[in-house]
């Protein structure tokens, strides 16, 4: 059996025996990954429903290195990942995690400590020579340039590689201080923000929207259905008032 299916079974099984309202599912993939030497968990998608009592959903993206077989007869890292089925959550972790969507929440390094600072996909990887190294320009600027590994990594973070050669978000050596400046601070890494004060990652960021196009297609469609019920309310309140309100008044002005 695949490991994509041993997860969703293991995720889903609890929803069996005790119901699907546990609010730590994170603490549960947490143990089932701790015999990988290195993994990422990712907040790949989330949605709530309902109107007077709300149910609140994650999905998550794992990126892992199997226990064994870690490198391919190449040498470049064996990544792997696996997509698990959407997780009932109760509200205060969907509300705790709101703002990462796309986002890594927990994650285990090469030197097998558990980083739980919220972080770009991306920048996990950068700074590892099997990915990539750094490069000075002509005036002097470091930036990251992925290797052909990283063409690995693209099929798994949503081509990384090719958002960096089109320019969408280069890494600079700057950058990358501030997200381990960030990481040792314990704040959550957004990276850049543009003119209009919107960052990259996170459910606010630009990259995001480009990557989770779902999450923002179901938001607009939840935010068109509440506008049409609103406007459908308004309009059936304001018939009823015109029925039972305008005739006394229209007769009253036709006595004298």
């Amino acid at each position: 059996m695949s490991f994509r299916r041993m997860l969703i079974l293991w995720v889903l099984l609890p929803c069996f025996l005790v119901g699907c309202g546990s609010s730590q599912p994170i603490e549960r993939l947490r143990r089932s990954l701790e015999s990988y030497p290195e993994y990422s968990i990712v907040l790949q998608d989330m949605y709530s429903q309902g109107l007077f009592f709300q149910d609140y959903f994650h999905r998550y993206r794992l990126i892992y290195l199997p226990a064994t077989q870690q490198t391919q007869k190449d040498g470049t890292p064996n990544l792997q990942q696996a997509l698990t089925d959407w997780i009932r959550v109760d509200q205060s972790t969907f509300e705790h995690f709101k703002p990462y969507l796309g986002m890594v929440i927990l994650s285990k390094e090469k030197d097998g400590t558990i980083n739980d600072v919220p972080h770009p996909v991306d920048f996990k990887y950068v700074g590892d020579s099997r990915f990539g190294q750094w490069k000075t320009d002509d005036q002097g600027k470091r930036s990251w340039s992925w290797l052909a590994t990283a063409l690995i990594l693209s099929e798994v973070v949503d081509a990384i590689g090719d958002a960096q050669r089109k320019g969408h978000y280069p890494i600079d050596y700057g950058d990358y201080q501030d997200y381990r400046r960030s990481t040792q601070q314990r704040t959550p890494y957004y990276g850049k923000k543009n003119e209009a004060g919107r960052p990259q990652f996170g459910t606010q960021g630009t990259v995001t929207q480009e990557r989770n196009t779902g999450f923002f297609e179901r938001q607009q469609a939840r935010m068109a259905d509440r506008k049409a019920t609103f406007s459908q309310k308004v309009e059936s309140r304001m018939g009823r008032t015109r029925v039972s309100g305008f005739t006394p008044r229209s007769s009253s002005r036709l006595k004298r």
